[in-house]
């Protein structure tokens, strides 16, 4: 990145799933990759019962009963769609939300409201991600990618 002085900020294309009710933090922690009852925020992946990749997430626990799952934009309704199919019994609502979100480069995602900074390009951005080591969705991974391959834990 150029020489910025204050934080960088970029607007993250995102797909959003909530997932609520008296369940919801059981029914992700059988789900997901990550412990998501350890923390508030958690980056976690969604697999196949062979350990191939759904999607990457990031779950943010809105109330003890209430999850925000982000994704890329093009698996929002893949996940949905896994998600409600593995509910059965379970007492939880698995919706899709609309919001908008913006990375703080190297530090938060903020939703609905641009935080202050100085925007970067696209171009910013993907030099950023690569010098960080964080892989993208249909890049460096995808569904035919174990996540041990790609680095991820």
């Amino acid at each position: 990145m150029s020489s910025v002085t204050s934080q960088a900020v970029v607007r993250r294309p995102r797909a959003f799933i909530r997932v609520s009710g008296p369940d919801a933090e059981d029914f992700l922690q059988r789900m997901v990759s990550n412990d998501v009852a350890a923390a508030d925020v958690c980056d976690a992946l969604l697999l196949t019962p062979k350990a191939r990749m759904i999607a990457p997430l990031r779950i943010m626990r809105r109330t003890a009963e209430d999850f925000l799952l982000l994704t890329e934009p093009d698996l929002g309704e893949p996940v949905r769609a896994q998600l409600l199919r593995a509910r059965f019994a379970a007492k939880v609502e698995i919706e899709p939300e609309q919001h908008e979100s913006w990375l703080v480069l190297g530090r938060e995602e903020v939703l609905d409201e641009r935080p202050d900074g100085d925007e970067v390009t696209e171009d910013e951005l993907e030099r950023w991600r690569i010098e960080s080591g964080i892989p993208r969705w249909g890049r460096e991974i995808d569904d035919r990618i174990l996540p041990a391959e790609a680095g991820l834990t």
